[in-house]
């Protein structure tokens, strides 16, 4: 997208490269950049946003398909 500057070129190619991804983990994120994914197809959550990434997949995926999460270990 030749000639946009500032956050909406930056976050035009930022979707354009998680094309087929279904989520994003995020640890904050705006109101615009949000709705941007969300208009794109791809759902975001902050919920888990200041655990490690293991365990923030771990529960995302356990409520999503409402079982327990299982322990991790490093």
């Amino acid at each position: 997208m030749r000639g946009q500057f500032g956050e909406d070129a930056s976050l035009d190619g930022v979707i354009k490269a998680l094309e087929g991804i279904d989520v994003v983990l995020c640890a904050k994120i705006g109101d615009c950049p949000r709705d941007s994914l969300t208009a794109a197809g791809i759902r975001v959550t902050d919920a888990f946003g200041f655990d490690y990434i293991e365990a923030a997949i771990g529960a995302l995926y356990a409520a999503e398909f409402e079982v327990e999460p299982s322990a991790t270990s490093a």
